[in-house]
């Protein structure tokens, strides 16, 4: 009977906890959902001003946005990062695009938020 190979995972960089592309992976996702939970809630104090999208007002009206899109972040930023360590160095990058796209978009978002209450 065969046995299917082990998941291995690099640790070479264990010591030095994250390597510099995971930072910046992650700092791209954070300041995208920050960025985007500051300027909508600063915009919804505008008169006027309403969420357009009914997913995230639902989530606004029962408490949850905050609490979900964290759970949303962690979950992103946790799965890309045990993924890319599990593959070998020259495909770790494709993992790490997840949280980078997760955090341009939402980068967008608070951009657009920004514009819509400032001008």
């Amino acid at each position: 009977m065969a046995h299917a190979a082990p998941l291995r995972f690099d640790v070479s960089g264990a010591r030095s906890g994250l390597r510099l592309g995971e930072k910046a992976a992650c700092f791209v996702a954070v300041v995208g959902v920050l960025g985007d939970q500051v300027s909508t809630r600063l915009g919804l104090m505008r008169p006027g001003v309403s969420e357009s999208n009914p997913f995230a007002s639902w989530l606004m009206v029962k408490g949850l946005w905050l609490p979900f899109d964290l759970a949303l972040l962690s979950f992103t930023v946790l799965a890309s990062f045990v993924s890319a360590r599990a593959v070998g160095p020259r495909e770790r990058w494709l993992f790490l695009l997840a949280p980078v796209v997760f955090g341009v978009v939402r980068l967008v978002a608070a951009v657009w938020n920004f514009l819509l209450f400032a001008l």
